[in-house]
């Protein structure tokens, strides 16, 4: 089947369809542009968020501090330090979060 064969006939009717296909596609996005709506989390994303990020600085603190024990035979005490420094860290990521949080719903007046 040659070009001429197809419905559009051709490739310049090919490339009208693709030009009016691609200006319906600039019109359809520039009018959902206004209708996004705002980043709204749901109150338990942002727990189970919160949650994780704590739990995970824990996890890996532990599994840092156990490795290190193992390799240099300091058990338990690298363990029990890299735990608490784990925890810290993920009450770190956690207030981080809170702060950025506030600062979106500030911005959204909220």
């Amino acid at each position: 089947m040659s070009d001429q064969d197809r419905p559009g006939g051709g490739p310049d009717g090919d490339g009208d369809r693709l030009r009016e296909l691609e200006r319906g596609l600039r019109a359809a996005r520039k009018a959902d542009e206004g209708n996004k709506p705002a980043a709204d989390r749901s109150g338990v994303a942002v727990a189970f968020r919160l949650s994780t990020e704590l739990v995970a600085g824990a996890i890996v603190g532990a599994l840092v501090g156990y490795g290190l024990d193992y390799l240099l035979g300091t058990s338990p005490w690298l363990f029990i330090l890299c735990f608490v420094f784990g925890v810290a860290g993920g009450f770190l990521n956690v207030a981080r979060a809170g702060i950025r949080s506030e600062k979106r719903n500030d911005g959204n007046g909220r």
